[in-house]
Protein backbone atom coordinates (compact mmCIF):
# COMPACT_ATOMS: atom_id res chain seq x y z
CA UNK A 1 0.00 0.00 0.00
CA UNK A 2 1.14 3.49 -0.52
CA UNK A 3 1.07 6.12 1.84
CA UNK A 4 1.78 9.30 0.35
CA UNK A 5 4.66 11.65 1.65
CA UNK A 6 2.08 14.83 3.14
CA UNK A 7 -0.90 17.01 2.70
CA UNK A 8 -1.66 17.40 -1.12
CA UNK A 9 -5.20 19.07 -1.97
CA UNK A 10 -6.18 20.87 -5.23
CA UNK A 11 -3.20 19.84 -7.43
CA UNK A 12 -3.21 18.71 -10.92
CA UNK A 13 -1.35 15.13 -11.56
CA UNK A 14 -0.15 13.48 -14.85
CA UNK A 15 1.45 10.78 -16.04
CA UNK A 16 5.19 11.05 -17.26
CA UNK A 17 8.07 8.34 -18.59
CA UNK A 18 5.45 6.46 -20.88
CA UNK A 19 2.99 6.21 -17.87
CA UNK A 20 5.73 4.58 -15.89
CA UNK A 21 5.43 7.37 -12.96
CA UNK A 22 2.96 9.50 -12.12
CA UNK A 23 4.03 13.72 -11.33
CA UNK A 24 1.69 15.52 -8.84
CA UNK A 25 1.74 19.20 -8.73
CA UNK A 26 0.21 23.01 -7.60
CA UNK A 27 -1.07 21.65 -4.38
CA UNK A 28 -2.66 24.72 -2.68
CA UNK A 29 -0.34 24.18 0.45
CA UNK A 30 2.61 24.84 -1.09
CA UNK A 31 1.93 26.17 -5.50
CA UNK A 32 5.24 25.39 -6.59
CA UNK A 33 6.13 22.16 -5.70
CA UNK A 34 5.46 19.01 -7.16
CA UNK A 35 6.17 14.97 -6.42
CA UNK A 36 7.43 12.72 -9.08
CA UNK A 37 5.91 8.87 -7.72
CA UNK A 38 7.31 5.56 -9.23
CA UNK A 39 7.18 1.94 -8.04
CA UNK A 40 10.17 0.27 -7.58
CA UNK A 41 10.86 -3.39 -6.58
CA UNK A 42 10.75 -3.14 -2.72
CA UNK A 43 8.41 0.02 -2.58
CA UNK A 44 7.20 3.29 -3.49
CA UNK A 45 9.52 6.03 -4.23
CA UNK A 46 8.84 10.01 -4.82
CA UNK A 47 11.09 12.76 -5.10
CA UNK A 48 10.38 16.65 -5.12
CA UNK A 49 10.75 19.17 -6.95
CA UNK A 50 9.80 23.11 -7.70
CA UNK A 51 8.64 25.07 -10.33
CA UNK A 52 9.93 28.91 -10.75
CA UNK A 53 6.20 29.77 -10.92
CA UNK A 54 3.30 29.17 -9.27
CA UNK A 55 0.88 26.89 -10.70
CA UNK A 56 -2.14 26.38 -8.70
CA UNK A 57 -5.28 25.85 -10.92
CA UNK A 58 -3.50 25.39 -14.10
CA UNK A 59 -2.58 22.47 -15.59
CA UNK A 60 0.45 20.25 -16.24
CA UNK A 61 0.30 17.41 -18.91
CA UNK A 62 3.29 14.25 -19.68
CA UNK A 63 5.18 15.83 -22.79
CA UNK A 64 6.43 13.17 -25.72
CA UNK A 65 10.34 12.77 -24.23
CA UNK A 66 8.50 11.28 -21.29
CA UNK A 67 8.82 14.72 -19.38
CA UNK A 68 6.31 17.44 -18.43
CA UNK A 69 5.19 20.78 -18.87
CA UNK A 70 3.28 23.03 -16.18
CA UNK A 71 1.20 26.05 -17.16
CA UNK A 72 -0.65 28.75 -15.59
CA UNK A 73 -2.57 28.97 -12.46
CA UNK A 74 -2.36 33.03 -12.16
CA UNK A 75 0.14 33.83 -14.38
CA UNK A 76 1.39 33.28 -18.00
CA UNK A 77 4.52 31.14 -17.44
CA UNK A 78 4.70 27.91 -19.06
CA UNK A 79 7.55 25.32 -18.06
CA UNK A 80 9.07 21.75 -18.69
CA UNK A 81 10.74 19.32 -16.55
CA UNK A 82 13.68 17.69 -17.35
CA UNK A 83 13.54 14.41 -15.33
CA UNK A 84 16.90 13.21 -15.72
CA UNK A 85 17.33 16.21 -12.77
CA UNK A 86 14.05 16.74 -11.35
CA UNK A 87 14.59 20.44 -12.79
CA UNK A 88 11.71 23.01 -13.78
CA UNK A 89 12.77 25.48 -16.54
CA UNK A 90 10.68 28.29 -17.60
CA UNK A 91 10.34 27.88 -21.58
CA UNK A 92 8.10 31.50 -21.88
CA UNK A 93 4.59 32.88 -21.50
CA UNK A 94 1.28 32.52 -23.25
CA UNK A 95 1.22 36.46 -23.17
CA UNK A 96 0.91 36.25 -26.96
CA UNK A 97 -2.09 34.53 -27.13
CA UNK A 98 -3.99 35.32 -23.75
CA UNK A 99 -3.76 39.21 -23.55
CA UNK A 100 -5.05 39.25 -19.70
CA UNK A 101 -3.84 37.80 -16.35
CA UNK A 102 -6.90 37.13 -14.80
CA UNK A 103 -7.55 34.13 -15.85
CA UNK A 104 -8.04 30.97 -12.62
CA UNK A 105 -8.17 27.98 -14.52
CA UNK A 106 -7.01 25.96 -17.17
CA UNK A 107 -9.31 22.73 -17.92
Amino acid sequence: MFAFPEKFDGGQCTSIQNDNEGLLCSPIEQPNKCIRIRETGAGWDWDFSYTGSSHTAGDVVGTSDGGAMIMGGGNLDFETLDTSTDTWTKRGTMSSVIKYNTYREVT
